[in-house]
C-alpha cells in the first residue's frame, strides 16, 4: 500500500473520530482536521507559516501526553456522558498518534485561543487537529 493511500486512511480515521466531536472550554467547539504543507518538522515556525499566523501572537507549546491528560481522564463524578466524551478523546488521541510522527500541540493567543494539534504525515505533511478555546 503506498503511502499517499495510507495517509488518507489515517486522515479518514481522525475525521471520523472528530465527527461531532466538541472542545470543552467557555464556549464548546468543534474540532476540525486539516491536512497542510511539506515540512521538516512540526514546529513553531511551521505553525505560523501554515495558519497565517502573526509572528507577534503568543504561541505556547503544550506537551501532547499533557494536553490530552485532562480530556482523557475519568473522574468519579462522571456521568455517562462524560465518560463518553473522555471515551471519544481517547480514540482521537489513539488515531493521531497512529497516524502522524512527531505530534505536537501549540495554543495561539490569549483569551480566543486557536489551538493546534499536529504531526506530520508519512509523506512529510504538516496534519492533525484544529480547535478554538475561550479562556477568561
Amino acid at each position: 500500500m503506498s503511502s499517499k493511500m495510507k495517509d488518507a486512511e489515517h486522515l479518514a480515521a481522525i475525521r471520523t473520530a472528530v465527527t461531532g466531536l466538541l472542545f470543552p472550554s467557555e464556549t464548546d467547539r468543534p474540532i476540525v482536521p486539516f491536512i497542510g504543507k511539506k515540512v521538516d518538522q512540526v514546529s513553531k515556525e511551521a505553525i505560523i507559516s501554515s495558519f497565517g499566523i502573526k509572528k507577534t501572537e503568543a504561541i505556547e507549546r503544550v506537551e501532547f501526553e499533557d494536553f490530552f491528560e485532562r480530556l482523557t481522564a475519568e473522574k468519579d463524578w462522571f456521568g455517562k456522558r462524560e465518560k463518553e466524551r473522555a471515551e471519544r478523546f481517547r480514540i482521537l488521541k489513539r488515531e493521531l498518534q497512529e497516524s502522524l510522527s512527531s505530534l505536537e500541540v501549540y495554543r495561539v493567543g490569549r483569551v480566543k485561543i486557536a489551538i493546534y494539534v499536529a504531526g506530520i504525515t508519512s509523506d512529510g505533511r504538516l496534519a492533525g487537529v484544529r480547535t478554538e478555546a475561550v479562556e477568561t
